[in-house]
């Protein structure tokens, strides 16, 4: 293995830990605090309201029209990125089984400026891309297979909430393990984009990685000044002293005897 090769392997092994740290932070914590700013992490806050939102409308049969069309919508929206998903995976299987195909993009690695050589075949990179969308076909369709439970449950419980408590609970369970299978197809979905890219060279697949982190923060996390209303209390406090300092440059301006009226 020469230096070429050796940082190809190197890029990848750390665009993967980096995928895989922002990953485990993001499912593990609610809110963390960057450059003295502390930021919510939406992961949480949707995986609670909708447990919430499963305990509320179990308690009143009335919600149960409600409550179905909500989980169809979601069964909807994951249906949809499946479906996304397989013209994708048609492409990457016939790349990998034609040959002129992957001589040209085993072309591509060459002009890359840190390694000119790769240590991977051109079918293993091509491959990664292939893994990550069928991870991500599998856990939108697990998403799916428990938003349905979750209809049925929750018709049983609103119909004796007194009697079903068992299935009340199942019923958030069976809601926040939906949520995060289709939280971890959409993180699989996100790290198709630069992987993909790295058979153009590790240069691509850095800055691809780099760049698709910075747009999942932006995605995942918002200001918590932003939820509890500090934004807009510094605002008001803002306007109120730029106010305040308007009226004091005016006072100046004005001539003696006029400023005796005005502060009356």
């Amino acid at each position: 293995m020469n230096s070429s090769q050796a940082a190809d392997l190197a890029i990848f092994i750390i665009c993967s830990v980096l995928f895989l740290a922002y990953n485990i932070l993001l499912f593990n914590v609610s809110s963390f605090s960057l450059l003295g700013k502390r930021y919510v992490v939406l992961y949480a806050v949707n995986r609670q309201s909708r447990a919430s939102w499963v305990q509320t409308l179990s308690k009143d049969a009335k919600e149960g029209i409600n409550a179905v069309q909500t989980i169809r919508n979601q069964v909807l929206a994951v249906s949809i990125l499946a479906a996304t998903t397989a013209p994708m995976l048609a492409t990457l299987i016939n790349v990998m089984t034609d040959s002129a195909k992957l001589q040209q993009v085993a072309e591509f690695s060459k002009v890359d400026p840190i390694s000119d050589s790769a240590l991977l075949s051109p079918q293993l990179k091509l491959g990664v891309p292939f893994a990550l969308l069928l991870l991500a076909v599998m856990a939108y369709a697990q998403s799916v297979r428990l938003s349905v439970h979750v209809g049925y449950t929750m018709r049983v419980v609103s119909s004796d909430p007194a009697k079903n408590t068992y299935l009340s609970q199942l019923s958030v369970t069976l809601m926040r393990r939906a949520s995060l299978y289709f939280a971890v197809g959409l993180r699989l979905f996100f790290a198709f984009g630069p992987y993909i890219l790295w058979v153009l060279g590790p240069t691509t697949l850095l800055i691809a990685t780099v760049l698709d982190l910075a747009a999942q923060f932006l995605f995942d996390c918002i200001p918590a000044s932003q939820l509890d209303g500090s934004a807009d209390r510094e605002e008001e406090e803002r306007e109120a002293a730029a106010e305040a300092a308007a009226r004091s440059a005016d006072l100046v301006q004005l001539p003696a005897d006029s400023k005796s009226a005005a502060l009356a």
